[in-house]
């Protein structure tokens, strides 16, 4: 029985030590419009590579 409180204890400890080394995101910047952004990302993209070859 103190086996498994042992066990258990140990499995909540480690769940909230990995849970805490997570970097959290950075707030996004006012006015981020990420959809607009890709579509721009994309569009450059396209542009740059190079045409396929038959």
């Amino acid at each position: 029985m103190t086996a498994w409180i042992l066990l258990t204890v140990l499995v909540i400890l480690f769940a909230l030590a990995v849970r805490r080394d997570r970097p959290s995101d950075p707030p996004l910047p006012s006015g981020y419009d990420g959809e607009r952004q890709l579509a721009e990302l994309r569009a450059l993209v396209a542009r740059c590579a190079p045409a396929p070859r038959p």
